[in-house]
């Protein structure tokens, strides 16, 4: 395979059913296109919802890099030309190269494993912005729909707001989540807001209490971890990595009873599956893109031999309709076939645009 160019674009589309806070009325995609001289190839990078200039310099320096004139023959092959010193291994580079990896994975398949059945579905709604109508309604229509539990995200700095939904939540008919995106809300002193919190939740219904600190910190909130812990709280962390290194290292520290995986962010989908084969921890995933973020992780979800805990946004916009009319998450195929790709792929070039915004709060 010769690549002839990789650029990235993105998609601007209403949000139509539910809402995501911070993203006002319409969802903002980040995709990498791949073409090259056996077919074109996309793979959504998360993180460009986040920062698109730091998508489109990395994507430059890919381009030098790859782009040629060179027979890659291999994932390998192709990671060793987009090798670069004290950049490569961790960081919003990685992201990206984990990105024209996934986009053409499939032209070069490793790993046959057996396909997974043990894949639990959990709804995940509740933005900090959510009314408690908000989230009893989320709470029955993920019930209804028999998911196995109902994720919701608290702004532990509002405690009042945080304990009417924490005593609605111990009242629903599911087990639930708290997601506090202490990542996103940031605060240095998280841990005298969230234990009060944490010790008012049904830890008979808490599957797990997320990102109760920045991941980054995860070695200087041991104290904090063994406090949530002794509340009979299980932690999950891992959504914001983007190395191999940095999953390697959460797993063994002990720290996070689930790891969340996310192949538009953590790594490419053959080096996730392995790790997921590997690590004692339980694996969980993070969906918070477009569709093609679900249908990419589903594929490594559906190649470990173990049981994982797949997230299904509560919102939908007119662009994920579109490419669950070509592939669904219930296909018997994970992968995409090649007129599937090809399809995409001339989907996303042509309603991609260089209108960019960031992720701000609304």
């Amino acid at each position: 395979m010769k690549i002839i160019n990789v650029s990235s674009t993105f998609i601007q589309s209403k949000i139509d059913h539910g809402k995501i806070h911070g993203q006002g009325s319409a969802k903002n995609y980040c995709f990498l296109l791949v073409e090259t001289d056996r077919g074109n190839f996309f793979s959504e990078v998360y993180s460009g919802t986040y920062s698109w200039r730091l998508v489109e310099a990395c994507v430059s320096l890919i381009n030098e890099k790859v782009c040629l004139d060179h027979e890659y023959s291999s994932i390998e092959d192709l990671r060793a030309s987009l090798h670069t010193p004290f950049i490569s291994g961790n960081g919003f580079y990685e992201s990206c190269v984990s990105a024209v990896v996934n986009a053409v994975h499939s032209y070069f398949p490793k790993h046959q494993l057996k396909k997974s059945s043990n894949v639990l579905y959990y709804y995940s709604g509740g933005t900090v912005k959510s009314t408690l109508s908000d989230l009893a309604f989320e709470a029955d229509v993920a019930e209804q729909n028999g998911y196995s539990f109902y994720k919701v995200r608290l702004d532990y700095r509002d405690i009042d707001d945080c304990k009417s939904k924490i005593r609605l939540l111990n009242d629903i008919n599911l087990p639930y989540c708290v997601d506090f995106i202490v990542n996103t809300n940031f605060n240095t002193d998280a841990s005298k807001f969230i234990l009060p919190l944490t010790s008012m939740m049904d830890t008979s219904k808490v599957i797990w209490v997320e990102e109760p600190f920045v991941p980054s910190t995860l070695y200087e909130q041991q104290s904090f971890v063994e406090k949530l812990r002794f509340q009979g709280h299980k932690i999950a962390l891992g959504e914001s990595f983007t190395s191999l290194f940095e999953l390697q290292a959460l797993s063994r520290s002990g720290f996070s009873d689930f790891v969340q995986l996310d192949s538009t962010i953590t790594s490419d989908v053959s080096s996730l599956i392995l790790f997921a084969e590997a690590t004692e921890r339980k694996v969980a995933f993070h969906n918070w893109g477009s569709m093609a973020t679900s249908l990419q992780n589903m594929i490594v979800a559906a190649k470990i031999d173990k049981t994982s805990y797949f997230e299904v946004p509560y919102y939908l916009t007119p662009f994920d309709r579109w490419l669950s009319s070509i592939k669904t998450l219930c296909s018997t195929d994970v992968d995409y076939t090649v007129n599937e790709r090809e399809e995409i792929f001339k989907g996303i070039n042509s309603n991609g645009t260089q209108t960019k915004s960031d992720f701000l709060w609304s």
